[in-house]
């Protein structure tokens, strides 16, 4: 598959070396760099036991991921949200997925080639969410 090619697989399932980033503003995300304490009630149960590129990250606000390397030909990105509206993922600037906020977790998939990668996070309503990147496929 010629570099750069998209595969967008999308898991749902109801079954129970971070990047650098800048601070977000408030309300924005936490994890690595935020403040703000995740969610307890969102899981992402689906990236347990993987290799995590960029740790789970929380929020109530569109973000921006911190910038990430793969080191396989693809990465994984496991979010999920709850509240009203949609969850959207962008990559290079323009929108790569988007899923309701239903409190299911969720997976996409990106074949990609070698070089820094940059996700973010894009919300429509009210809601808050979690998002993790796992390096290699689904």
């Amino acid at each position: 598959m010629a570099a750069g090619a998209v595969v967008l697989a999308l898991v749902a399932g109801c079954t129970a070396s971070p990047g650098e980033g800048s601070r977000p503003s408030p309300g924005g995300p936490s994890g690595e760099f935020g403040s703000r304490e995740p969610d307890p009630g969102l899981k992402l149960e689906q990236a347990r036991g993987k290799e995590l590129i960029v740790r789970e990250t929380s929020g109530e606000a569109g973000a921006d991921l911190p910038v990430f390397t793969p080191m396989q030909p693809s990465y994984t990105v496991h979010f999920v949200c709850s509240g009203t509206g949609d969850i959207s993922l962008e990559v290079d600037g323009g929108q790569w997925v988007s899923h309701p906020c239903d409190g299911v977790e969720n997976a996409a998939q990106r074949i990609t080639g070698k070089g820094p990668q940059a996700v973010s996070v894009k919300l429509s309503g009210s809601a808050a969410w979690k998002v993790a990147v796992a390096d290699g496929p689904l």
